[in-house]
């Protein structure tokens, strides 16, 4: 998606800088509301009702999935328009993705003992904040 980005951002250099951030702010802010919000609602486990679906499945996952390959491509476009070298960026952005990935899978076992509800909402807040950033700094 970097280098998709830069390509892009080599032909529509104004628009992709105006409304790249503001459409990965809106994709980060309204899965992470919905995951809070989901989180918050669920009825604790020992109610009998059937367990819910696995969250990191469906459209879930498709939101996240588009908000992260929008916030690379906008990377690249920002970065190709800013004269950095994206044949060097790119492999570094994959590597970096892969290892926080496989860190956050790490983590999320170590924290799977504490309650799902917590832990839904705060992955949901730290969305709404990641895309709160993208506007505000």
């Amino acid at each position: 998606m970097p280098v998709l980005g830069g390509l892009l951002g080599l032909i529509l250099r104004g628009l992709v800088a105006t409304w790249g951030p503001l459409v990965a702010a809106a994709l980060l802010v309204g899965v992470g509301g919905h995951m809070a919000w989901e989180a918050w609602r669920v009825e604790p486990a020992h109610t009998g009702d059937p367990p819910r679906g696995d969250p990191t499945r469906g459209w879930s996952l498709m939101g996240l999935s588009v908000a992260t390959s929008l916030d690379a491509f906008v990377a690249g476009a920002g970065l190709v328009l800013a004269g950095g070298n994206l044949l060097f960026a790119a492999p570094l952005i994959a590597v970096t993705t892969g290892l926080l990935t496989l860190a956050g899978m790490l983590l999320g076992a170590l924290l799977s003992h504490l309650p799902s509800r917590a832990l839904g909402v705060g992955a949901g807040v730290v969305l709404i904040l990641l895309g709160l950033k993208e506007v505000l700094f």
